[in-house]
Formats: C-alpha cells, structure tokens, sequence
C-alpha cells in the first residue's frame, strides 16, 4: 500500500497545475549532472538569439545550476532573470537576481538591475542599493543612465531629481523615460518657483 501511494504522489505531480513559485523553486534547486559550462552558455545564447527564449532560460539556469566558476553562474543567473523580466516575470527575475548577487555580489548589472525591481515595491531599498553602486564608481555610460533614472524614479515625491533627469538625458535615456521623469521632476520645480 505504501508503495502504492509513493506511486501515486509522483505521477500527482503530473496531473496537477504547478504553481509558478513551486516551479520557480524547482528550477533553482534542480541538480543536473556535471556539464561544461562554455558550451551550456553557448548554446544558451544562440537560443535567445533565435528568439527561443524560453529554451534559453531553461540553458542559462542549467547553467546557474552547473559546476564552474561562480562569477560565470552568477552570469548565467542574470542571464535568466534579463529574460524572465523581458517576459513580464518580475517574481522569477527578481529571484534570479538573487541568485546572481549570492554568487557574485559584485555583478553590477544584476545589483542594478535588483535596485531597479524595487523601484515599484521598495523605494527606500532601491536608493540604497543605488548609493552604493554610485560610490563604486567605474560604471558605463549605459549603466550610469540607468542608475540616474531609477534613482530618479525612487525619489519621494517632491524630492529635487532635476539633477538626475539631466545626466539621464545627457546619457542618452530614450525620449519616453524623459518624459516620465520630466513629468515627475514639474511639481518638485513648480514649488521652487
């Protein structure tokens, strides 16, 4: 009877929905067998390349999962969470991001990426994760354009952001962003006047 039930718990699984989170946590969890990380990482990219973005976050998180250099998993993390968020899968991003700053707490893009998730949700928390990518410095221009815009959109209301809306505008943030914090930054400079 036992075995009988055992049986039936594993083909449940089958014959339920899973939900997003149970399947978000088996993805992190999952232990493959030893595979080479460069041909994983490869073959990864050419899929997103196609367009097969599903086939390729289920590549870059094998290789997440993968045995070799930390920083390298923590790359294929970030990789998995630019495409969950480029699904609308903020949830899974986000918990990519984790992963990758676990692994390398140093990876800029998924420190600044993290800081602008919690733009919506954690204001507060954004802007000290983007005071401290601000003092470390030796950021790119693409970069740079987008810590001044998430720390502009992070600001409490009525806060001075026109310093930010203008090194955003100088780093080239596209016409729609500035016109997001342009609209933001109107009542902070009407209460100037």
């Amino acid at each position: 009877m036992k075995h009988l039930a055992f049986a039936a718990a594993l083909a449940l699984p089958a014959l339920v929905a899973v939900s997003p989170q149970t399947a978000d946590a088996c993805a992190m969890m999952r232990v493959h067998q030893p595979v080479e990380m460069e041909p994983l990482m490869a073959k990864a990219q050419k899929a997103e390349q196609k367009g097969q973005i599903r086939q390729a976050i289920r590549l870059y998180e094998r290789a997440m999962n993968a045995k070799g250099k930390t920083s390298e998993r923590a790359q294929a993390a970030y990789a998995a969470a630019r495409l969950h968020a480029k699904e609308g899968r903020s949830d899974r991003a986000m918990s990519r991001l984790n992963r990758a700053l676990a692994l390398n707490p140093n990876h800029l893009d998924a420190r600044l990426a993290y800081a602008e998730g919690l733009v919506a949700e954690s204001p507060a928390e954004a802007l000290e994760h983007l005071a401290e990518l601000a003092k470390r410095g030796a950021l790119t221009d693409a970069q740079q354009r987008r810590l001044h815009v998430a720390r502009a959109l992070a600001a409490p209301a009525g806060a001075d952001i026109s310093a930010d809306v203008a090194a955003a505008e100088r780093l080239g943030a596209s016409p729609a962003v500035l016109k997001t914090l342009k609209a933001k930054a109107q009542p902070a400079m009407a209460l100037k006047l």
